[in-house]
């Protein structure tokens, strides 16, 4: 069995999530922790929502700019909501 260590850096992404409510709309506040771990080439994300029970499991990153990818990760999970 073969292992690595990521060093691992967290961001706080805040996102106000607007809905239909009614006649009107209704404003949810979503807080995502999202954790980037790099080690070379390799890049990898997570995120999760404890107030809404929410994660984006460890997922590899694509993107040169992986920070957006991982916006872009949360957007679609938000999306069912």
């Amino acid at each position: 069995m073969e292992g690595a260590f990521f060093p691992i850096e967290s961001n706080l992404f805040k996102v106000d999530k607007t809905r239909k409510f009614g006649t009107g709309t209704m404003t949810e506040t979503w807080f995502w922790e999202i954790s980037y771990a790099s080690k070379g080439t390799e890049y990898y994300g997570m995120a999760i929502e404890r107030n809404k029970n929410e994660r984006i499991s460890w997922t590899e990153l694509k993107e040169h700019e992986y920070g957006n990818e991982m916006v872009n990760l949360i957007k679609s999970k938000m999306d069912i909501y």
